[in-house]
């Protein structure tokens, strides 16, 4: 990373900052130029990461704060929002059912946006799929590792998947936990983020803050979303 750092100074003439070390550490140190994009585009990936951020903030009640968000569009990503600190460190550790879903949340929260502000049929079909990858293994080691309920420990039913998996499965190894992540996915979608116009601005000012992060160098710090 450091010899990438110093090849970035060297070649821009400048010196190295926060932005390029953030840079680096979420995308690599591969030299890659930004891919072009229309008017259209800009603004279908601002509200994605809008989407991240804001529920990141909104289901948290302001606990997790990202550390950072941008709107870039790379080969095999269109942006990307580091989750804060706290909430890394808990996942990392021991963490909780809430912070299990609160990560879930967030990774459909991107998608969720481009419904809601732009309709289905403006959803980006391939740029959310890393997003519902980790949706996904994030329930199955939930639902098949850890013995969570599909009530989500509440209820009568609270002891109604206690038995566990050695280890993680793989999406589609078992039919009954297949079935209860599909449910669980869905109704986190609809319950949460359903389609409402009075409700849309709330997403789309933010995408236009986000939207000016496009630029090579700049992104939106945790400080200028308190």
């Amino acid at each position: 990373m450091a010899q990438a750092l110093r090849r970035l100074a060297w070649r821009e003439g400048r010196k190295v900052n926060i932005a390029d070390l953030i840079q680096c550490v979420i995308y690599g140190t591969t030299e890659e130029d930004p891919v072009p994009q229309d008017a259209t585009q800009k603004r279908r990936h601002a509200i994605h990461e809008a989407g991240h951020t804001l529920v990141n903030v909104k289901n948290s009640a302001g606990a997790h704060i990202p550390e950072y968000c941008r709107v870039q569009t790379l080969s095999d990503s269109h942006g990307v929002v580091m989750p804060s600190a706290s909430h890394i460190l808990k996942m990392n550790e021991d963490p909780g059912v809430g912070d299990m879903l609160h990560s879930i949340r967030v990774s459909l929260a991107g998608r969720a946006a481009e419904q809601v502000v732009l309709g289905a049929m403006e959803i980006s079909v391939k740029g959310s799929r890393s997003d519902l990858m980790n949706a996904t293994r994030l329930a199955y080691s939930m639902f098949s590792r850890w013995g969570v309920s599909p009530t989500l420990c509440v209820g009568e039913k609270v002891g109604s998947n206690l038995a566990v998996t050695k280890a993680d499965q793989e999406p589609g190894s078992s039919a009954r936990i297949d079935a209860i992540v599909r449910n669980f996915l869905e109704v986190s979608v609809q319950s949460r983020f359903k389609p409402n116009r009075r409700k849309s601005p709330s997403i789309g000012r933010p995408h236009e803050s986000v939207n000016q992060s496009v630029h090579p160098g700049q992104g939106r710090y945790r400080s200028d979303l308190l």
